[in-house]
């Protein structure tokens, strides 16, 4: 049997960047049996619907509200028909043939590796690496990390956390987890931890997922034969508090979730002084919201 990759996009008020990913897939996807999955997570703007009509070969999922990035994607691969899943972000563009990049590396290498799910090497529009993997967070290096920012701040210097990046002369490297941007995964993979879950509404949903992968003795791999451009943050460009307050609730929730509730507590009490500016970004956009 051929078979057959899903690729799954999330939109959220992104109809301009999501007209370009799909042409993207169709310009440069050849010999693979593929399906694209297009779900609007309610958007203010309705010219997703344009998108929709303009490609009909692709399957349309209109949600009832704005259930977040994660469970969205778990209503597209609910009706996927693919033996893989590929998750894309909006805001990418594909370069080359990548989706035949992942399946002949998975299907080459997934019994040697143990795969849990793969993702490229990302590039921005400068065609500089970006973002395109991270070790699993911790607590205490969170806190650390805040600590430097603060006080780089306070000498009118800035942090930047490090860029991670693959070794030079290396086609494929095993990490804690690719970022949620570009995410190949068998959907036996995503099925066997139920897919992403529904706690995280955007950003740490991919990481949680990997985690409890990875907790089984799977890995991660991240990849450099796909080539693959991203924007980053198209959905929420203009509202960087709201931004800021997804991040921090999901890294709550995800710290949460994956460590003692006493020392998750200790590290709350922690990190909602330390970041007590998002803390009151929050309070004001509910108070909005409500009024």
């Amino acid at each position: 049997m051929t078979q057959k990759i899903s690729i799954i996009i999330v939109n959220f008020n992104t109809a301009q960047y999501v007209h370009k990913c799909i042409q993207s897939v169709l310009e440069h996807t050849n010999n693979i049996n593929f399906e694209i999955i297009l779900v609007d997570n309610q958007s203010t703007e309705r010219d997703i619907e344009q998108v929709a009509v303009q490609y009909p070969q692709i399957q349309f999922i209109q949600s009832p509200q704005n259930v977040g990035f994660g469970s969205a994607c778990n209503l597209a691969a609910k009706q996927a028909t693919g033996q893989f899943l590929f998750f894309l972000n909006p805001d990418t563009i594909l370069k080359n043939n990548a989706l035949k990049c992942f399946l002949d590396f998975w299907n080459l290498n997934e019994k040697k590796y143990k795969i849990s799910c793969l993702g490229a090497v990302l590039y921005n529009e400068a065609g500089q690496v970006i973002h395109s993997f991270e070790v699993f967070p911790s607590m205490k290096r969170y806190i650390a990390n805040k600590l430097k920012s603060i006080t780089a701040k306070l000498v009118g210097k800035t942090f930047n956390i490090p860029l991670l990046r693959m070794p030079p002369h290396t086609e494929s490297l095993a990490v804690d987890y690719v970022t949620g941007a570009n995410l190949f995964i068998s959907k036996e993979n995503f099925e066997l931890e139920k897919g992403y879950c529904s706690d995280f509404f955007l950003y740490f949903e991919e990481t949680d997922l990997q985690f409890r992968l990875y907790k089984r003795g799977m890995q991660a791999m991240l990849i450099n034969t796909p080539a693959i451009q991203h924007i980053g943050g198209a959905s929420t460009l203009n509202n960087k508090p709201l931004q800021r307050v997804y991040y921090s609730d999901s890294l709550l929730t995800y710290f949460k979730k994956h460590n003692n509730i006493l020392l998750f507590q200790i590290f709350k009490c922690c990190w909602l002084l330390l970041d007590f500016r998002t803390f009151i970004q929050k309070i004001t956009l509910l108070k909005n919201k409500n009024n």
